[in-house]
């Protein structure tokens, strides 16, 4: 059995996590590996960013179907449900306070894709943004941190 480069690193980057995913208390935490950046102000074709978006998108949105279980609807509650949902930033160097949103935007869409939340414009859900401290050592593991749960602290499935 042969797995592409692609498949390599996400192995690698789950192996050297910084964070354990899974269900918690009713809490879902979900790593998604790949170096943050924001490309949405930078000078360059659309098309570039365009894809650097979907491919972020489609990553999160991989590594959510796979904790689901792969089930239909695998989630405990219902999209339309509030919900407060953290992104931890673990990358070289920190963003701005005000450019945090725009790194992880592809993976707010992607929790609307896979049926998580019913819209990202729907004030009940509150969406956090934090950063981990920075870190260009060698075998440091960049990535998206995704942590949701009920808002007002109700659980879900463990």
């Amino acid at each position: 059995m042969t797995i592409t480069r692609a498949e390599y690193v996400a192995l690698q980057a789950k192996v050297s996590a910084p964070i354990r995913e899974g269900w918690r208390d009713g809490v879902l935490t979900v790593w998604v590996p790949g170096t943050p950046a924001n490309l949405k102000n930078k000078v360059g074709h659309w098309s570039k960013r365009a894809r650097w978006a979907k491919e972020w998108r489609e990553r999160t949105a991989t590594c959510l179907w796979r904790l689901s279980g792969t089930r239909d609807y695998p989630w405990p509650w219902k999209a339309r449900d509030p919900k407060r949902v953290t992104f931890t930033v673990h990358g070289r160097s920190r963003f701005d306070s005000d450019n945090v949103a725009l790194v992880c935007s592809p993976c707010r869409d992607a929790l609307q894709d896979m049926k998580i939340i019913d819209n990202d414009g729907n004030v009940a859900h509150r969406f956090l943004y934090e950063q981990a401290p920075p870190s260009r050592k060698a075998g440091s593991a960049y990535g998206i941190a995704i942590r949701i749960a009920l808002a007002g602290g109700q659980g879900g499935a463990g």
